[in-house]
């Protein structure tokens, strides 16, 4: 039997609302810390871990996959993120590279001054600033994500594994 692997890849996918204001995220990565060695490339017949983040965190989701057994839930857990730079150009509001539980933010800016205020927006979806600026800001927090996984069975041939995940109206 051929041997191959499965190589899994995530984008962002945002919900706006009239003004153009995200209200919904769906964010993917793989979970480097149950999957072997860190691993991004799995063998036919090895379960690949995920987590999702998602704003509002209550966000109901679901998940449909081309081939393989998806396991929806596992765990959730929470990642602590450090001296993540977020970019600000002339702008107000800028998104962090994960949602950010309320309460667990802190920074320090760097750029034109006076410094402006900063605040992680109330879903956690966006860190925003008093007034256009800029700059960047060296934010950490805390971010809460679900744990899944996939199982794809050996296959005599190579074929791409889709996973879709959705919010469930």
């Amino acid at each position: 039997m051929p041997s191959t692997s499965i190589t899994i890849q995530f984008g962002d996918a945002d919900a706006v609302d009239e003004e153009g204001n995200i209200v919904q995220t769906i964010k993917a990565e793989l979970d480097a810390s149950r999957n072997p060695e860190g691993r991004t490339t799995f063998p036919w017949g090895s379960t690949a871990y995920f987590k999702t983040f998602r704003v509002p965190s209550n966000l109901a989701i679901e998940m449909f996959s081309s081939h393989g057994t998806l396991n929806t839930f596992i765990a959730t857990g929470t990642d602590t993120v450090t001296e993540e730079a977020i970019q600000f150009s002339m702008s107000d509001s800028a998104s962090p590279a994960k949602p950010i539980v309320s309460g667990s933010f802190s920074s320090i800016w760097s750029g034109m001054a006076p410094a402006p205020q900063i605040s992680p927006s109330a879903n956690g979806n966006s860190v925003v600033l008093n007034r256009p600026s800029l700059g960047y800001v060296i934010a950490s927090y805390q971010s809460r994500y679900d744990v899944h996984a996939i199982t794809v069975p050996e296959m005599d041939q190579p074929i791409a594994v889709i996973v879709y995940i959705r919010s469930v109206e």
